[in-house]
Formats: C-alpha cells, sequence, structure tokens
C-alpha cells in the first residue's frame, strides 16, 4: 500500500519511509529531492543508488524512473563525460527505447537540440522498425522548423519499414505537414494514401478532420466524392 504523507520530512522521517515502503520509488524520489533542495548532490546519488539496490529488479517502471532522476542530476551538476558514462550503465540496465526517449526529453527540456538530434540518429540505428521512433524524430525535425530534413526522414523511413507500416506512418507524417509544414504537401500524402487505399475509412476520417481544423475548403475531388 501507498504511504501518503506531509512534506517536508526530515532525514529520519524520510529513512523511516523507505524502510516502511522499499520499492516504491516515489518515496525515493521525494527522498532524492530534499538532499537536491539543500545542494547536497553526492548525498541525493547516493539515495539514488540504494534506492536502484533496494527496488525489486520485477519493478522495472520504478527503478526506471530512479535512473531518470540520476541522470537528471548528472545533467544538471556532472560532466558531459559522467553523463555519458552514466547513460551507458543506465542503458545496460533499462529497456534501451524508455531510456533513449527520457535522455531525449532532458534535452528537449532544456533546449539542447544538437544532443537531441544525435540521440534520434542512433535510435533509427537501434530501433529501424519502430514507426514510433521515426514518427518522434520527424515530429523533433517539424517543430524545429527543418523541412528538408523531415521530407529526406520520410523519405527515409519508407525504403526502411515494412510496407504494411507504409500507411500509418505516411498519415502520421501528412499530419506533420498539416500542423508545422505545408498543407498541400499533407493533403498530397494523404491522397496519394486514399487513392491505393480508398477503403480505409480510417484515414478519411483522420484526412477530413484536419481539413476542418486547418479551415481548409473541400476542394480535393477525393474529399468532395464523399
Amino acid at each position: 500500500n501507498q504511504i501518503i504523507v506531509n512534506e517536508p520530512l526530515s532525514k529520519e522521517e524520510f529513512e523511516e519511509l523507505v524502510k516502511k515502503c522499499s520499492h516504491d520509488s516515489k518515496n525515493w524520489l521525494m527522498y532524492v529531492q530534499f538532499y537536491v533542495n539543500q545542494a547536497e548532490i553526492e548525498k541525493a546519488k547516493e539515495i539514488c543508488n540504494r534506492a536502484l539496490e533496494a527496488i525489486s529488479y520485477r519493478e522495472e517502471k520504478h527503478k526506471l524512473r530512479i535512473w531518470i532522476k540520476l541522470l537528471n542530476i548528472e545533467y544538471k551538476h556532472g560532466t558531459m563525460e559522467s553523463l555519458d558514462e552514466l547513460f551507458k550503465q543506465a542503458l545496460k540496465c533499462n529497456d534501451e527505447l524508455k531510456l533513449y526517449q527520457a535522455m531525449i526529453k532532458i534535452y528537449e527540456d532544456d533546449k539542447k537540440f544538437e544532443p537531441v538530434e544525435l540521440l534520434y540518429k542512433e535510435l533509427i540505428k537501434k530501433f529501424s522498425m519502430s514507426k514510433q521512433v521515426w514518427i518522434d524524430f520527424g515530429h523533433f525535425y517539424m517543430k524545429r522548423n527543418f523541412k528538408d530534413l523531415f521530407r529526406k526522414l520520410y523519405q527515409r523511413c519508407i525504403n526502411t519499414l515494412d510496407k504494411t507500416d507504409h500507411i500509418d506512418i505516411s498519415s502520421k507524417f501528412a499530419q506533420l505537414e498539416f500542423q508545422f509544414g505545408e498543407i498541400e504537401r499533407g493533403k498530397s500524402l494523404f491522397e496519394s494514401i486514399i487513392v491505393e487505399h480508398p477503403k480505409r475509412c480510417d484515414i478519411w476520417s483522420v484526412y477530413i478532420d484536419m481539413m476542418v481544423k486547418y479551415g481548409i475548403s473541400q476542394s480535393s475531388k477525393y474529399v468532395t466524392d464523399v
């Protein structure tokens, strides 16, 4: 059972709390933050490492949360070399994709976009058959207004992914064109899907939703014919 406590807590109260519920990452993270707030960074890292030892290997989500906190601390208070070393260590103990996503968020939150791009490039090598990785990378490029890189990435993912994934990935990239790029390109992508798969009602629905959302008149002969 989760133990609900009121902050602030003393060191002694935190010790009592983590003893009673040692597998709950929330309690450990509160304890870690207690030391971070006091600028006792080494002590905060020590608590993270204690948490990793105490939390069962079966509790993957809880362990991952501790690793992410440790990476955040290292990012803010360590060096790029120490962060890279910790990241490599963390990769051996966690779901690689989730850890990459966490590291990307750390950099994005600090508006450090160059390392984000490098991490995405590593991701599409490691997880080249993951649609979501390609979509997330595409989203990153479009948010940065790198439209040419976005479109080159789309061609790469089409050349890489199974044909069974092409409809879904094209729909997602078309939506990103509507949202951040050129609406006409988004329309062209949707209509190319519709020409080949006219009975895909889900694609029709998304396309029409995009047209309505962005105030585009239904000038397409395909939409008009519905």
